[in-house]
């Protein structure tokens, strides 16, 4: 059996946010580079990047902070979609606070360990980022995840 990769914060992010069932497409949606083309994600995209955090000196554990970027295309207007960018953020941090941190364990592939966000929550609140050089409705929330990995079980 080939050994398992460790996964990175990135990978368990977009895995955990996607995990959440929000708008836009829990599985098309979210991601960590934006598409080309705006016909793939009518519906919004959020895209993840670490921003900053920490890991534990002496627990293997990540506290990375997360950005969130929830865009919304301006299809055939050229006023940007505030309120949907606006709606899927909140969904998000609802969706954080109705977990009540409560731990989730994260299936990361065949090729990568499992991991564990044991807690997640906003340390931001939504905010809206103008002048998007694509005239995407963009809103920003930052979150905070705390992770371990975990040794799938062994058959």
């Amino acid at each position: 059996m080939a050994t398992k990769l460790t996964p990175n914060s990135e990978l368990v992010a977009v895995t955990y946010i996607r995990s959440l069932g929000v708008a836009p497409s829990a599985t098309s949606g979210v991601g960590t580079t934006l598409p080309e083309a705006t016909s793939s994600w009518i519906d919004g995209f959020v895209q993840i990047q670490v921003v900053g955090g920490s890991s534990d000196i002496d627990v293997p554990s990540k506290h990375p902070i997360v950005q969130l970027d929830v865009y919304v295309p301006a299809i055939n207007s050229s006023k940007p979609q505030w309120g949907k960018a606006a709606t899927i953020a909140a969904d998000i941090v609802e969706k954080l606070y109705a977990l009540d941190n409560e731990g989730k364990e994260l299936v990361l592939g065949t090729s990568f360990k499992n991991a564990r966000v044991q807690t997640a929550y906003a340390v931001s609140e939504p905010r809206r980022i103008f002048n998007d050089p694509g005239g995407h409705a963009r809103y920003t929330v930052d979150v905070a995840l705390h992770w371990v990995t975990v040794e799938p079980p062994t058959a």
